[in-house]
């Protein structure tokens, strides 16, 4: 009896411990040439409402030419992460023909030719406690 009850035990700490996948994941962002303005960040889980419906947001005050971001407690599984400099706060990505007017920055630092971005190409997989990624603002 007495070993069908540690069985049993170690059972349901394994089963908490499976379903507790998350981790920490840090947004290294740099260079910035300007140190001022708002960094929107959003972090996307799904292609489906790539760039539309992001999964979580933040934004932060550009003080420094390298900043450090942190989503926390995010299940393992894949994501991608979409950024830019609003410089003028006035909270969207001011285009002209297209073509970004501020500094913005990729997963993957990837740069389109044609086009939006995919989640195909930004996206990256967290699967384990701690993951840093590097975006270069462009």
């Amino acid at each position: 009896m007495k070993k069908l009850l540690v069985i049993f035990l170690f059972m349901m700490i394994s089963a908490v411990h499976a379903e507790d996948k998350s981790g920490t994941l840090t947004v290294s962002v740099k260079p910035f040439k300007k140190q001022e303005g708002t960094l929107r960040i959003a972090i996307f889980n799904k292609k489906e409402g790539f760039l539309h419906k992001p999964f979580k947001v933040q934004k932060k005050d550009v003080t420094a030419s390298t900043m450090e971001i942190e989503f926390k407690e995010l299940p393992y599984g894949e994501y991608a992460v979409t950024l830019f400099q609003d410089l003028n706060q006035n909270g969207k990505l001011d285009m002209t023909l297209f073509v970004p007017n501020e500094p913005w920055g990729l997963s993957n630092n990837v740069s389109p030719m044609f086009g939006p971005p995919s989640f195909d190409d930004t996206k990256f997989v967290l699967n384990q406690p701690k993951k840093t990624i590097e975006i270069q603002v462009k």
